[in-house]
């Protein structure tokens, strides 16, 4: 449904900061279903405050595609962590799959350059691109 990408925020007096973009796939344009679903997702995110749950900065669009901009958490992926934990016999094989694995998709499309997805409206500046992934 969307990708993903680790940007830069730049602003006046030196304000710089890393924030995630998911944005919805430029192969979904036009698909109102699709649009309408990524929507109600923003939307309830930016409702929750938790501190294990990342904060919404921003819900705009951006050349036609709606995108959400977010905190940036460092840290292992989950897919990295899941990993670790099962090579550690941390975590069985079948309680990650079952509770996890459905939720968790393989990337499908090559990373795209943030700089130019996301134009100059909040002056985005590559940093690198996030494994493009299907949510």
């Amino acid at each position: 449904m969307a990708d993903i990408f680790l940007c830069r925020q730049v602003g006046m007096g030196g304000f710089d900061r890393l924030v995630v973009i998911k944005r919805v796939r430029d192969d979904l344009r036009g698909m109102d279903e699709i649009i309408h679903m990524f929507l109600d997702e923003a939307r309830i995110a930016a409702q929750i405050s938790h501190p294990n749950v990342v904060q919404v900065i921003e819900i705009d669009e951006e050349g036609g595609l709606p995108y959400i901009a977010m905190e940036y958490v460092r840290g292992l992926s989950f897919a990295d962590l899941t990993e670790l934990m099962l090579r550690r016999e941390m975590l069985c094989p079948w309680t990650s799959s079952r509770r996890w694995g459905r939720r968790c998709a393989p990337a499908s499309t090559p990373p795209t350059s943030c700089a130019t997805a996301m134009g100059s409206r909040w002056r985005w500046c590559t940093v690198t691109s996030l494994p493009a992934t299907s949510s």
